[in-house]
């Protein structure tokens, strides 16, 4: 049986950057099918908890992928992308610290956005 469910996701060490909002997701014989998805304005947040990341759109477009490591809760990479899927920019953040912000960058993270078939927003 298939079902779409609204679910809190709370804010712990593998969502602290956009966990304590509702996603829904879908159901299927009492599986949870990732992505958990939120939507506001003109922003959606697709969140996969097995692999540790969020892939963020605006306007329907990929415009970054967060990267979340369950050792310490403010462990991050970030990737700002073009519509390419090509890194511009990254950030890390370990133990809470900058490591990088806004580095410059040109990493092609395509073999990454297909795999998950991140292209598609819906």
């Amino acid at each position: 049986m298939k079902q779409i469910k609204t679910v809190f996701i709370e804010d712990d060490d593998d969502t602290y950057i956009y966990g304590n909002r509702d996603y829904t997701v879908e159901i299927i014989d009492g599986v949870y099918i990732e992505p958990f998805i939120h939507v506001e304005l003109n922003k959606i947040i697709k969140f996969y908890r097995k692999e540790n990341f969020f892939a963020i759109y605006e306007n329907k477009i990929l415009t970054e992928i967060i990267h979340t490591m369950t050792c310490w809760s403010d462990d991050i990479i970030a990737y700002k992308l073009h519509s390419d899927g090509i890194a511009y920019e990254y950030s890390e953040m370990y133990h809470g610290r900058p490591k990088e912000i806004n580095k410059e960058c040109n990493i092609n993270l395509n073999a990454f956005i297909d795999k998950f078939n991140l292209r598609k927003v819906d």
